[in-house]
């Protein structure tokens, strides 16, 4: 098991003093086994954005209508997806009239399932009843923190690329 955490530790660039004691490091590695745990628990899930909600009051009509909503979503991705397939789906936030479009996480029984999904998600722009769908990973908040960083660093990147190549 502390191979498996100390391999996880370096692959995610995660520093950790070697040998040193102190409340410091204990923390450091308790905030990486905790990372590592929820990663691990958002393995499977996607997020949904732009489907739709129910106005029934009625809990199970709306499960079922997200759950349609999320399997046809995975046919025109050219997923092969059945009820068994989908665990849970779970509308993320506050009900607002004005904002009937919550995003939905969605829950499925593999990995590879929600991987079809990811490889499929550009082919809900070609159609017209779901070309605002989009589909995520389920990221974690240090997860969604670096790839905020990394898309801010491309931008400024493709910005002073375009501005030598202007100045040529």
């Amino acid at each position: 098991m502390r191979d498996i955490v100390q391999e996880e530790i370096t692959r995610n660039k995660v520093s950790v003093i070697e040998g040193s004691e102190g409340a410091d490091n204990k923390d450091k590695i308790q905030s990486v086994i905790s990372e590592l745990n929820e990663r691990k628990n958002r393995e499977n899930n996607l997020v949904m954005y732009g489907i739709d909600e129910q106005n029934s009051t009625n809990r199970v009509e709306r499960l079922n209508h997200d759950k349609e909503k999320a399997i046809k979503v995975g046919e025109i991705c050219g997923v092969k997806v059945t009820n068994e397939d989908i665990i849970k789906i779970v509308r993320l936030g506050k009900y607002e009239n004005e904002k009937p479009k919550r995003p939905m996480l969605v829950t499925f029984a593999d990995k590879q399932m929600k991987i079809e999904y990811l490889k499929g998600g550009s082919k809900l722009k070609d159609k017209e009843e779901t070309h605002d769908i989009r589909i995520a990973n389920d990221m974690t908040p240090i997860e969604r923190e670096n790839e905020k960083k990394l898309f801010a660093e491309a931008k400024e990147r493709e910005k002073t690329r375009k501005e030598s190549t202007v100045s040529r």
